[in-house]
């Protein structure tokens, strides 16, 4: 996933461009915010958003300028102290795959296709 000012930077940039490219409002990404962030912590931010709400969760971040430049992680680690820790949702995918990395294999996605 995307780490630190510089590629969030390039990320932003990247999505304004294509904005303009479908013709879509500059507007859009302010209006409905969205966020890159690892697999674990999105098993987490899910869990959390099911507890407290989107807007618990997401606006805190969001209208924060200092905590949208945090990772999830960290951001996740600080407001939701002791929630942290929370169900793994995809053990079986995640052993597949982090499996398939450690054998070497051509192709570690192999096991997951299949589903």
């Amino acid at each position: 996933y995307l780490v630190g000012p510089r590629v969030a930077g390039l990320l932003e940039k990247e999505v304004s461009r294509l904005l303009v490219e479908a013709n879509l409002p500059g507007t859009l990404p302010a209006d409905m915010p969205y966020s890159a962030m690892a697999c674990e912590d999105f098993e987490t931010v899910v869990q959390l958003v099911d507890r407290h709400g989107i807007d618990s969760v997401f606006g805190q971040k969001f209208r924060d300028q200092e905590r949208k430049q945090w990772n999830w992680h960290g951001y996740i680690s600080e407001v939701f102290r002791g929630e942290a820790h929370m169900e793994n949702l995809f053990p079986e995918e995640y052993d597949e795959l982090f499996l398939g990395l450690m054998s070497g294999g051509d192709d570690p996605l192999e096991g997951l296709k299949s589903r």
